[in-house]
């Protein structure tokens, strides 16, 4: 400023104004007595349902999707005998419940709106708007349900179990024990695991009974297709020699593709027929 004595630089007022968090919306339901005859209509479906389907052991937990209006608070899910494990939608979450969960939950629920007075955290029972068991249909993948299962005596699925804490967490051992001695004993072929903090995968190779059981397990979570990029091993380990040396340019009214990029080998046989233009530019920075 000594310097360039006609330049003005005025200091600039600082505001940084406290941000505040807008609170969570609880949902207050005008007819609690009648909310929680409701939910208990639908917890006995889906306990049903739950108790119906397969689990590795005696102590598999079972599993229950919450729908919900407005806020939930998932970490005091425990005060009615739930234990959140995934947030699967907006509003739509997936939790566990052992035996005495279950008792603990319908407790809750016959008490709301008629003895409620001593039930800690009330407003998480007012916010549960359904709940259903985890299906079959939920543990399908996109490409099950799009595609369905293959028409063949044997095939390979991935199969997704819920990610009980962590990869070498007793829970986690004992479940992975579990489902293995499971698998065993329905001779269901084990090719692959894999076992990561917040992933555990197994790939099999099944019958399409033996599909069916799995979907109807407890302890998993999805089953999917193997994926497939329509490109062959034989076209993937391809000697580079061997290509033809005229491969045709695609039809003129193909679609185009603008790539930007630091360069591209213009020169390559597999990518020269298709280049239409290329050109450089040279960027000067002051």
């Amino acid at each position: 400023m000594a310097t360039y004595k006609h330049l003005n630089i005025a200091r600039e007022v600082l505001d940084n104004q406290r941000r505040t968090k807008n609170p969570p919306r609880f949902v207050t339901r005008g007819d609690p007595r009648g909310h929680g005859q409701k939910l208990n209509g639908y917890f006995a479906t889906a306990e049903g349902q739950a108790r119906k389907q397969i689990g590795s052991s005696a102590s598999s937990p079972y599993v229950l999707k919450l729908k919900y209006d407005g806020a939930l608070t998932f970490d005091k899910l425990s005060h009615h005998g739930l234990e959140f494990i995934s947030q699967e939608g907006k509003q739509l979450c997936v939790v566990f419940a052992t035996e005495a969960g279950l008792s603990i939950f319908a407790d809750h629920l016959k008490k709301l709106g008629v003895l409620d007075s001593s039930l800690t955290y009330r407003q998480i029972l007012e916010a549960i708007e359904g709940i259903e068991a985890w299906s079959a249909e939920d543990r399908k993948s996109w490409a099950l349900k799009n595609i369905g299962l293959p028409n063949t005596p044997n095939f390979k699925l991935d199969v997704e179990l819920w990610p009980v804490d962590v990869a070498n967490h007793p829970n986690r051992i004992r479940l992975t024990t579990a489902f293995e001695g499971w698998l065993e004993s329905q001779k269901i072929r084990r090719l692959d695991k894999v076992n990561l903090d917040s992933l555990l995968l197994y790939r099999v190779e099944v019958t399409s009974g033996q599909a069916q059981l799995l979907l109807d397990h407890r302890d998993v979570r999805l089953v999917d297709l193997l994926p497939a990029t329509g490109i062959s091993i034989r076209q993937l380990n391809r000697d580079i020699n061997e290509l033809p040396r005229n491969i045709p340019s695609p039809p003129t009214d193909a679609a185009r593709i603008c790539i930007l990029d630091s360069g591209i080998n213009g020169n390559h046989p597999l990518l020269k027929p298709a280049i239409a233009e290329s050109a450089s530019f040279i960027v000067v920075v002051n």
